[in-house]
This record gives structure tokens, sequence and C-alpha cells, in this order.
């Protein structure tokens, strides 16, 4: 089992597995990626593709210019 926190105040105990899709210079190819992606496993509600914006985990003290 993977720990996580979602909120201070709330961990989640749940087994995680994850699939790396790839990084991307803009969110727009990021786009193109995650719809090739997502559309594959449509039929199937396990699985869930998202964009994760790493300069909003990595510095969430910067706002968007």
């Amino acid at each position: 089992m993977v720990s996580f926190q979602i909120q201070p105040e709330l961990t989640l105990l749940m087994p995680v597995k994850f699939t790396w899709v790839g990084m991307y210079p803009n969110n727009a190819e990021a786009l193109i990626a995650w719809k090739g992606v997502s559309h594959t496993k449509v039929d199937d509600a396990h699985y869930k593709y998202v964009i994760v914006h790493l300069h909003k985990v990595l510095e969430p003290e910067l706002e968007d210019s």
C-alpha cells in the first residue's frame, strides 16, 4: 500500500499504480498525449488519466504569468 496526502488533514491508503505517459513542453502537446491514452481506456472505469502541472507542484507559491 502507498500512503499519500491529498490535504494535510486527510491521508488515503490505497494501492496505487501509475502509468507514465511523458513530459511535454506545453499544455497543448500534453493534451494531445492525454487524449491518445485516455481514449484507449474509455470503457474501463478503473483508469483515470490526468495532466499534472509539475511547476504548480514544485513551486506552488508562484502564480501563472
